[in-house]
């Protein structure tokens, strides 16, 4: 779902009273609970695990060695241009690029944060009911709040909630990653599918309609509603998480490749969007994102797929032992 993200970004370049404007918008809005649910899966993975601090520590080094390393490989041509004509400013330049540049690498610095915070975030969910306090805190101040300030003038004049969600990015990661944890241990959620999808539908429709209206009422994007920190988005994130908990728990032999290589496709559909122009197939509108978006998953799946494939391979022959 991030690569359909990416793919429908141009969004950001059409006529807003367009027709273009209004189907790329509904991809792009059904795609904006995929980095919410990264954080899910993540926090109930990390935080049913018990990490030492080296251990924390060695990771967030991984972590941060791939956002400098995927960093170089986006800013490429800048690479060029400073090895033809290098001097100390542009090298300063261009680390500095690396670094605030983040775009997509954004996520990186973010599992940084939640693995760095995971012990305290760790303590929070071993005591149930601190856990359910830490929920509906985080709910009612980063979306509720957040909610009311969208689409209410009343709303921005609540000073905690302005002061507390202008600089709340961390806590919604937060929020997800420790939500994905209590949803990930229940063991079912007697809630019907029909139930489940229906809610996902109402919370989409809301989301779509009020960011295409809006943004054509104020002649530009209504940023706001694509927020991960909206009840619309919330809801659809945690229905679409139950679902498949309930009904997709059983992984088989290409669900598990598919996981595999779900990381290495985040990182690469990126710089390959943007250094290589294929990925602009001419169709009808309602065939443009979905198509490009299954073309470029697939060459970063095949990528990701070969380059693991040749680690491994290379793995054999380092580590192969000797015939005695």
């Amino acid at each position: 779902m991030v690569v359909v993200i990416h793919v429908s970004s141009v969004i950001k370049n059409m006529d807003i009273s367009s027709n273009r404007f209004m189907i790329f918008s509904i991809f792009n809005n059904l795609s904006v609970m995929s980095v919410p649910l990264f954080f899910m899966i993540s926090g109930r993975i990390v935080l049913q695990k018990d990490y030492s601090i080296n251990d924390l520590l060695l990771k967030c080094l991984k972590y941060f060695l791939v956002f400098l390393i995927f960093g170089i490989i986006e800013n490429f041509n800048q690479l060029i241009n400073l090895i033809k004509y290098f001097d100390v400013e542009n090298f300063k330049n261009f680390i500095d690029l690396i670094l605030s540049n983040t775009t997509y690498r954004w996520f990186l610095l973010a599992i940084i944060g939640l693995y760095l915070f995971s012990p305290m975030l760790k303590a929070i969910v071993k005591d149930k009911n601190v856990l359910k306090y830490f929920l509906i805190l985080q709910f009612v101040i980063l979306f509720l709040f957040s909610d009311l300030q969208n689409i209410s003038p009343l709303g921005r004049t609540i000073p905690v909630s302005k002061g507390i969600t202008l600089n709340s990015h961390f806590f919604v990661y937060s929020f997800y990653f420790v939500l994905g944890y209590y949803l990930g241990e229940k063991s079912t959620f007697k809630i019907k599918n029909n139930i489940l999808i229906t809610a996902f539908l109402l919370a989409f429709s809301i989301l779509s309609i009020s960011f295409i209206l809006y943004s054509r009422k104020i002649n530009s994007i209504f940023l706001e509603a694509l927020n991960w920190n909206t009840t619309s988005t919330l809801i659809m994130s945690i229905s679409t998480f139950i679902i498949f908990k309930n009904n997709f728990n059983k992984p088989n032999k290409i669900t598990t490749l598919i996981s595999s290589c779900t990381f290495g496709i985040y990182l690469v559909h990126v710089p390959i969007l943007k250094h290589f122009n294929i990925f602009n197939v001419t169709v009808n509108d309602f065939l443009y994102v979905p198509l490009n978006s299954l073309l470029l998953y697939v060459v970063s799946f095949l990528i990701v797929f070969v380059f693991k494939k040749l680690v491994n391979k290379a793995k054999y022959f380092i580590y192969k032992p000797k015939n005695l």
